[in-house]
């Protein structure tokens, strides 16, 4: 019997060749990329909630808030995000400049856009969802582990 809380290999299995079969496959690669990123997540906050188990037992003890409790969770979820987002951005302008240079410019097919008209916007796009994204699975998730 399985636990439904947990999203397992095989759910993620089954939806993304659901999706694959349909033939949409972006679309199933953005939902494999997103329950692995969310089941990662949570096994990575959930792995803190216990090792800081006696903490979280001591300041029950004293009056704490769950929300007080939660705090430290949703702090290294923002810290996550903002790390994971900063290589997501890095790895997407290398790879949209090795595309520009070695395709667009070969072949001329189609013209890129200068990345310096679109910077700004992609850094801010990247922070703010990578930084939301993790606060809010490592709220939800730190939430759930402490009422169990």
């Amino acid at each position: 019997m399985t636990n439904s809380r947990f999203i397992t290999a095989n759910v993620l299995t089954k939806n993304f060749f659901i999706l694959l079969l349909s033939g949409t496959f972006k679309e199933s690669l953005l939902l494999l990329w997103g329950q692995t990123v969310i089941a990662a997540l949570a096994n990575l906050i959930k792995n803190a909630v216990y090792a800081r188990k006696g903490d979280i037992e001591l300041m029950r003890l004293i009056g704490a808030t769950n929300h007080f409790i939660s705090m430290p969770s949703v702090v290294e979820g923002f810290i996550i995000g903002l790390i994971s987002s900063a290589f997501a951005f890095l790895l997407e302008l290398y790879a949209y400049n090795y595309i520009v240079d070695e395709v667009v410019s070969d072949y001329g097919i189609v013209t890129a856009i200068p990345m310096d008209s679109i910077l700004v916007y992609l850094i801010l796009g990247f922070a703010v969802f990578g930084i939301l994204f993790s606060m809010i699975v490592s709220a939800f998730t730190a939430r759930r582990y402490m009422k169990g």
